[in-house]
């Protein structure tokens, strides 16, 4: 990462001291930011548990109370919890209820309480945004003071932001701040001397640290391995002849050590062409004999060396035409990026953007044009999105998008702004013909059971939603800033209300829902309203799971409408029964609504 220079020229002890009071500021913000986050966090469980309450027809009084909760601010909402946790049903009516029912009533009320509780021991957000919004003032004057320019605009950026703004902006300023610390410290390069002679210790760490290096020096092999072991060393100054060992032992074990391996290494010593051809058959990277006439040449071969090793480090995960990162980063960054959303209880989504007949362009315009396209389209979305926004080229024309901390409707409309960017763009060939491009997106909220290659698979389920759909789209499960398509239309064949109340709230986003408590009224209604697939209970009302499948197949094959059964019937006949009927699956109650889900989508057509 490139440093961020002062604007004005100071005093290098002045420029010093307010890197060193910056990362005391940074620490704060990013306390503030995380103190932030929580809050975000907790408003969006308690908005979830709201929707559901909507969703619960049987108690109107308190879906239109939960309808008329759901747009407060703090602490109106915090406040309006509590009321609402006192119109529960209580323990007498629970009585009352069946099992399921309680337990159900019973698991709402205990979060909606945990969540009250939580808010009730957090900072104020007032005083949170307050608390930024100063220390942004204060960043806004000192850092222009002292010639850091961008840290002042943005800091201005975030004093003045809107509430909507605000996480967005400190998330920007925190970037440069961090990106501004460690790039005066020429990116943390610590260099090792091993040499047991305090002259060249002394020579070597003077004429480094002249341009920027942090060097560290030892007298002996035992102390080189310690230091290796206790700090990030990324080049090492060997000579050969040490108090307890020969420096070609360190040398060779160096490079057999997994961990050591890759970092470079300069031999500096007196034993002439012979020792000089050994070591480079060992693997040291450069030679150098003493005594030294000059440090220069040793200077600007360990700077050239370490820019070469910085070079091949980003090389290795970025793509080489367009220089965004490639799959092998993308996936470690997603895996650290999906940990920190679960830890921290914040939404991560992922996106899958495809060019819009690139082929064309590539037979019509030429491979040339199009890996033009490719970079200004690369441009264009590192420019646009935000910096702590992760993007790699997938394959192809294909690319990927990580975007931490931010729901599927922030995502939609990120990219929604890219595509506007990218509607202002103007290609043209030598022979002067113009033309533009667009791209589709499937854009998919990462759940916490996700692996990197289970969200690819649902955001390309999206993204060819969105192709279908005339090109030049994006596309959600909530169909956001997009236009509407034929959803799949799931049958839910099933008399418990607390399920039938889950599965509508996990499900009806994403797929046409047609649910019947009675196997009569399934029946009838599947007699002129064709389904994708038949969600399934075997003991209902009016009849049994199996008499409704036995008519369903005397229609439909497995294969023209699959059914899975759904039971808590968990026997091994009732299974062998389903299947010889005709049941293309079987999930036994309780189930979670991601594994039933999982089941699901081996039949639902694409």
């Amino acid at each position: 990462m490139n440093s961020i220079e002062p604007s004005q020229e100071l005093p290098p002890d002045l420029t010093s001291y307010y890197l060193f009071s910056l990362q005391g500021k940074l620490a704060t913000l990013r306390e503030l930011q995380a103190q932030l986050e929580e809050h975000i966090r907790l408003r969006r469980e308690a908005v979830r548990l709201l929707e559901i309450l909507q969703h619960l027809p049987q108690l109107n009084g308190l879906s239109e109370q939960a309808l008329l909760i759901l747009n407060r601010s703090e602490p109106d909402l915090i406040r309006h919890l509590s009321a609402l946790l006192r119109e529960f049903p209580s323990q007498a009516e629970l009585a009352e209820q069946n099992r399921k029912t309680a337990i159900f009533w019973l698991d709402l009320h205990s979060r909606i309480q945990e969540i009250t509780d939580v808010f009730a021991d957090l900072t104020s957000i007032e005083e949170i945004r307050d608390s930024i919004r100063r220390l942004s003032h204060i960043l806004r004057g000192s850092a222009g003071t002292f010639g850091f320019a961008q840290i002042s605009q943005l800091a201005a950026t975030v004093e003045e932001a809107s509430e909507k703004e605000l996480y967005q902006q400190l998330q920007a300023l925190i970037a440069l701040i961090t990106e501004t610390v460690a790039g005066h410290d020429k990116n943390n390069r610590r260099i090792l001397v091993v040499d047991d002679d305090p002259d060249i210790q002394h020579f070597l760490k003077l004429s480094l640290e002249e341009e920027g290096y942090a060097v560290t020096h030892c007298s002996t092999i035992a102390q080189a391995w310690k230091m290796m072991n206790e700090e990030t060393v990324e080049l090492v100054i060997l000579d050969l002849i040490l108090p307890d060992g020969d420096g070609r032992n360190l040398l060779l074990d160096l490079r057999i050590s997994n961990r050591f391996a890759n970092i470079p290494i300069v031999v500096l010593s007196s034993k002439g062409l012979s020792a000089s051809s050994e070591c480079y058959a060992l693997g040291a990277d450069l030679y150098f004999e003493k005594p030294l006439n000059s440090v220069v040449p040793l200077v600007t071969a360990v700077s050239k060396r370490l820019l070469q090793k910085e070079r091949s480090e980003q090389a290795s995960q970025r793509d080489f035409l367009t220089g965004l990162l490639n799959r092998g980063a993308f996936h470690e960054i997603y895996a650290k990026e999906h940990e920190l959303a679960q830890r921290k209880g914040l939404p991560l989504t992922l996106a899958e953007l495809d060019m819009d007949h690139f082929k064309q362009i590539n037979d019509i315009y030429g491979h040339a044009m199009g890996d033009l396209v490719l970079q200004k389209v690369s441009e264009i979305l590192k420019y646009t999105l935000r910096p702590s926004d992760f993007i790699a080229r997938w394959g192809g024309e294909e690319m990927a998008l990580l975007m931490p901390a931010t729901d599927q409707s922030e995502a939609l409309a990120a990219l929604q702004k890219c595509q506007k960017e990218l509607q202002q763009q103007v290609f043209e060939t030598e022979e002067k013909l113009s033309f533009h491009v667009t791209f589709s997106a499937g854009v998919y909220q990462v759940t916490s059971a996700d692996s990197l290659n289970s969200a690819m698979i649902n955001a390309d389920r999206l993204l060819y939603q969105a192709k279908k759909a005339g090109r030049n789209r994006l596309m959600s499960d909530r169909d956001v800033l997009s236009e509407s398509v034929v959803l799949p239309k799931i049958m839910i064949v099933e008399d418990d209300p607390c399920l039938i109340t889950i599965l509508r709230n996990r499900f009806e986003s994403r797929f046409q829902l047609a649910i019947y408590t009675e196997g009569g009224s399934a029946l009838q209604a599947l007699q002129h309203t064709p389904v994708d697939l038949v969600l399934l209970d075997l003991q209902l009302p009016d009849m049994t799971g199996f008499d409704i499948l036995s008519q369903v197949r005397k229609k439909y094959t497995p294969h023209e409408l699959p059914v899975i059964i759904m039971t808590a019937q968990n026997n091994q006949q009732n299974v062998l029964n389903a299947f010889n009927m005709g049941a293309n699956d079987y999930i036994p109650k309780p189930f979670s609504p991601l594994e039933l889900e999982v089941h699901m989508q081996r039949f639902i057509k694409r």
